[in-house]
Parts: C-alpha cells; structure tokens; sequence
C-alpha cells in the first residue's frame, strides 16, 4: 500500500496503518538516528520521538514531495534538536550498521570505526549528505526536500565530501 493511501487512513483514525508506517519505516530511521547521533540507546529514544511527531504534525503534511523525504526531515529536525540540547560527545557502543531491517536483513560494515572515523574529519554538512546518499539511499532531490535545499546543492555536498576525503588519502 502505497505511503500517501496509509497517511489518508492514519488521518481517518486508522491504527493499523499507523502501525504499518512505522514499520515499513523505523529500520531506516533509526539508521539515520544512530548515524547522526552514534549512541543506541539515544537513537532508539530519537527514533520514538520522530514517529511521535510526525503522527502529531500528520496535518501539516502536504503531499508535495514524498512522505519518505518528510518523514527523514522530521527525524533529522529531532536528531539535532536533541544533540544541540546535550551538547556532549557520545561514545559508540554497538556497531552502526548492524540495525536489523525487516526488508533488507542485517547491514554490515567491514570496520564501522573506520567509518565514523572518516566522516569525524568532515563538515557537519558534508558529512550528514554522506550519510543521506550512502547510508540512507536517498536521492539528491530527496537529500534537497529533507535538507530544505536545491537538489544541485545536495549534490554538491556529496561531491565536496568524496573530495575531502581523498584528500585525505581515502579512496571512494
């Protein structure tokens, strides 16, 4: 059932699509989470806290773009509201990419330290469009509706990241 059908019962007060969002989706968004904030513990709360608000704010949806893309800009609002709040490091405590997806099985990373330690030498900017495109799967126009910019800048993003990093002596 396609998002915007599920989004038009969960408004009519139908539970069961509600429930049928949040799975289709909590794998992906608590990926997103974890990355942007690399604690498990704080991605689960992150991830709870996103679907919370975006069934609260479900009436300012607008079917512009897609529900996925809003639903990703809800969760990254969240992410940072929350990283602002604490302002402190997190120390990694479980392995990133090991967040089960019902879908896709279970993501591995050869060495996720090394990933993290990649992106650490990147912008904030370049590397949140790093983990929209390679970790998220999300396309530049869908990177340009979350991040509220042009899909060409999004791009850029992405072009200027690779480039920092090999740079630094990373080959993509």
């Amino acid at each position: 059932m396609k998002d915007d059908l599920l989004i038009k019962r969960i408004r009519a007060g139908d539970e069961d699509a509600a429930e049928k969002i949040v799975r289709r989706y909590y794998a992906q968004v608590m990926r997103f989470c974890k990355w942007q904030c690399n604690n498990t513990d704080m991605s689960e709360d992150l991830t709870q806290e996103t679907f919370l608000k975006v069934f609260r704010c479900l009436g300012q949806y607008k079917k512009r773009g897609h529900f996925k893309a809003w639903l990703f800009c809800v969760a990254r609002s969240v992410c940072m509201d929350e990283l602002r709040k604490r302002r402190i490091e997190y120390e990694p405590d479980t392995d990133i990419c090991e967040i089960e997806d019902e879908y896709d099985g279970i993501r591995h990373a050869e060495d996720a330290s090394e990933i993290r330690e990649l992106l650490s030498h990147l912008p904030d900017e370049q590397k949140e469009a790093l983990i929209l495109r390679y970790m998220s799967g999300f396309s530049y126009r869908e990177m340009g509706d979350i991040l509220n910019i042009p899909y060409r800048t999004a791009q850029s993003r992405v072009n200027l990241a690779i480039k920092t990093l090999r740079q630094k002596g990373v080959n993509k």
